[in-house]
């Protein structure tokens, strides 16, 4: 299967992430004499993936899957994801039972029964310094499209993002989108766009683009698929929902994952 290719970017992860050299950025310091300015190299990035709104169950076991690694090894890759939380509130989680477990589902979005689960292609584009690249090039080479993502999403400048529902798998008419652009809609059913769009006719030059890097809906099965990424944000967005709400209560001791709580079981009202 050929990938795809994007005019004037390199291929920096296959149908995932492409890069270009980018206008360089100015750097100011200063001493007590003179301020000085330099010029530091810039990459600017172009990202799209798809994913399929999971279903809540799965977003659920996923959930209880990290508490029980977090609880047998202390594991590193998920201590961040239970900051805040005691050792005994995870082990709720953990077990599917529990004030806190509750209160943490109800920060989980809910699927509508028989309801098609909407499937969506992600856009974002940012620039970020070299250095910064330079320095986070281990991290990215462990961490792949979710490594780039968040650096572009996090420390990239001049950043535009869109998503788009699909309709019946297939892209909506650019025709609907443009009808949508004019009469000033920016977030509906059928998409959304956010960040440094100068004006209108920005948002609709990059629709279009879109739409023939993506071949008008032929080259969408070939991106990126950030399902499992998806749900993991969506797991630490819930975690971290849950417990500014049980912090405001009381209830939570706010520190590293695993210190216990001075109430086992809370009961929430």
């Amino acid at each position: 299967m050929e990938n795809i290719s994007i005019r004037g970017y390199d291929i920096i992860l296959p149908n995932s992430t492409w890069g270009k050299k980018g206008e360089p950025i100015r750097k100011f310091s200063a001493s007590k004499e003179s301020v000085f300015v330099s010029e530091a190299p810039t990459t600017e990035f172009y990202q799209i993936s798809r994913y399929t709104m999971p279903f809540r169950e799965e977003t659920i076991a996923r959930l209880q899957e990290r508490a029980k690694k977090f609880l047998s090894e202390e594991s590193s890759e998920v201590s961040h994801i239970f900051a805040g939380y005691a050792a005994n509130q995870i082990k709720e989680i953990a077990d599917g039972n529990g004030a806190v477990f509750n209160h943490v589902l109800e920060h989980i979005s809910e699927n509508e029964v028989g309801v098609p689960r909407h499937k969506y292609i992600h856009l974002m584009r940012g620039v970020v310094l070299d250095e910064l690249l330079k320095n986070g090039e281990s991290f990215l080479k462990t961490a792949g499209h979710d490594g780039y993502e968040i650096v572009i999403g996090c420390r990239g400048y001049n950043k535009k993002c869109m998503t788009i529902s699909l309709e019946k798998d297939e892209l909506p008419l650019i025709s609907k989108m443009e009808y949508l652009l004019q009469e000033g809609v920016k977030e509906c059913n059928s998409f959304a766009v956010s960040g440094n769009f100068k004006d209108v006719d920005e948002i609709h030059e990059e629709f279009k683009r879109l739409y023939a890097v993506l071949n008008y809906g032929k080259n969408i099965e070939k991106l990126w698929d950030r399902k499992e990424a998806f749900i993991e944000s969506s797991i630490c967005i819930a975690l971290e929902d849950s417990l500014n709400c049980l912090s405001k209560k009381g209830i939570v001791v706010i520190g590293k994952g695993g210190i216990d709580s001075e109430e086992a079981s809370p009961t929430l009202n």
